[in-house]
């Protein structure tokens, strides 16, 4: 029996079209901030004029973090804001995922480090693997999230609030 052993995927071509697209959207982000103003300017907006998906040029995840474990969700949307999206006539889908290990363990990491044992991180991940953080948010909202992926996120902070023992943010 032969094994079929999986070569790495390493595409000079494709290596040259994502440089071409990354090129092509920070023109279009330029020109709509002269023409439009930065704060006018959407990433819809960019990825229409650089013609790609709003998706090519990030991907937004929202993660609660409770006590040690992390509720990780992946919003798909072609609006702005997905919070209000159906609202405004848009679409929004909220997948249940799993973050890589290592941007898990950042996140409890600085959850911890705020002295938090709850918190609601929004992260964007670029298409050439980096991670963002734009929010911790001390309070978040979770029943959107729990509704729309089925992650047992109230059940989790219900079992932290009634626990013998409360995990301890600095360790």
């Amino acid at each position: 029996m032969t094994e079929t052993v999986k070569r790495a995927y390493r595409s000079a071509r494709r290596r040259e079209q994502a440089g071409e697209t990354r090129l092509r959207t920070i023109r279009a982000a330029h020109d709509l901030f002269v023409t439009e103003g930065y704060g006018r300017t959407t990433i819809v907006d960019v990825a229409r004029a650089a013609g790609v998906a709003a998706e090519t040029i990030y991907a937004t995840y929202r993660n609660h973090v409770v006590g040690d474990d992390v509720f990780a969700c992946e919003v798909l949307s072609d609006a702005d804001d997905y919070r209000y999206a159906e609202r405004a006539g848009g679409s929004v889908e909220i997948r249940d995922v799993r973050l890589p290990d290592d941007v898990a363990e950042r996140c409890v990491a600085v959850t911890h480090a705020l002295g938090l044992h709850l918190s609601g991180i929004d992260l964007r991940h670029a298409p050439d693997g980096r991670w963002f953080g734009f929010e911790v948010n001390p309070s978040p909202g979770f029943t959107y999230y729990e509704d729309r992926t089925g992650q047992p996120i109230a059940s989790a902070v219900a079992s932290l609030l009634t626990s013998a023992r409360s995990p301890s943010p600095t360790g």
